[in-house]
Parts: structure tokens; sequence; C-alpha cells
């Protein structure tokens, strides 16, 4: 019987670690405070005007239209499909932002990344605790800085950094146990 609490009672331990572990590598995005930069430099070549008016809004519509329908398909599936969606769709963003040229390629990005960051609330509703998220971004915004300014890193290699670090996360993702009730859908009945 004590052996059964010993057990049943550390159950939480593996998927909160893991919980931990995609919510750090996740927000392991050294190249988002250069993403203008790296938009209008050589590599990309857009101008301004076209990434503040064409490439740009992108994300903001996306993410209002897919919020409320993430949302609720988050608490219908139980959080795990969503999670392995937002991997999928980290993967998709940083792949394009490194390899795919011109302005509809970069409107995709931020399409795919309006789709990331809705699904963020299957993250937040799965943990309920946002901490390790909240430290991996101000570790990432400092190691990308420190590796543009001292070891001269170019904003693509930041980018390919950032694309292991979400696939990680995706990979992360894989592992998570599939939560047996949601807050609306698959409520236990008392």
């Amino acid at each position: 019987m004590g052996s059964w609490k010993q057990e049943n009672s550390n159950a939480w331990t593996f998927p909160t670690l893991i919980l931990c572990l995609y919510g750090f590598f996740y927000m392991m995005k050294p190249s988002e405070p250069f993403l203008m930069p790296y938009l209008t430099g050589p590599v990309k070549n857009l101008t301004i005007d076209e990434v503040t008016n064409q490439v740009l809004p992108v994300w903001t519509y996306s993410y209002l239209a897919l919020l409320v329908p993430v949302f609720l398909v988050t608490d219908y599936l139980r959080y795990k499909p969503v999670l392995l969606l937002q991997g999928v769709s980290c993967i998709a963003t940083w792949l394009l932002l490194l390899f795919a040229p011109g302005v509809a390629a970069m409107q995709a990005v931020e399409f795919f990344y309006g789709m990331v960051t809705a699904a963020e609330v299957a993250y937040y509703a799965y943990i309920s605790c946002g901490s390790v998220p909240r430290v991996a971004a101000p570790v990432a915004a400092v190691l990308g800085q420190l590796l543009v300014s001292l070891a001269h890193v170019s904003y693509f290699y930041l980018n390919a950094i950032t694309l292991a670090s979400v696939s990680l996360a995706f990979l992360c993702s894989f592992l998570l146990p599939m939560p047996q009730k949601s807050m609306f859908f698959h409520r236990k009945e008392a």
C-alpha cells in the first residue's frame, strides 16, 4: 500500500520535467530580437516598407483569427496534439525563415508564427506555470546579443540555433503523456 502512494505521488514529476524542458527549448529563441535586421539585411533583402506593411501584419491577423479556435481545439484534444502542432509550426517557421526567399515566404513565416503563438494556450493550460519560459526568454536574448556582439555570429546562424532549440522542444512534446481530462470537454464527473 505504501509503495502505491509513493508511485502515485511521483507520477507528476516526469510530465512536469518534460513540460519544463519543452518550455525552455520552445522559448530559447536567440534570433527573435534580430528579426528586423535579418529580414532587411543581405540574406533576405526586404525593404523596411515590405516588412512593416506586408510581412509583420500577417502575424497579427493570423494570431487573432486562430486564437479562439485553437483554444477550443486545445481543450477538446487535451493539449498534447496542439503542442505537437505548435512544434511543427515552430519548425516550419524557422525553416522558411532560413531557406525561403521573398515577401510571400516571409508572410508564410508570420502565418506559422501566428499558429505558434496561438498554440501557447495549450502549454500554459497544460502546466499552469510560466516560470521556465520566462527564464528562457531573457537567457535567449542575452545569448543572442553575446553571440552577435562578441562572437560576430551571423543572424542566419542565430536562426539555425533557434531552429535546433524549437526542434528539441518538438521532440520533448512526444514524451508528454496525454491528459485524461481537460477544463471543459473532458471533465470527470464527481
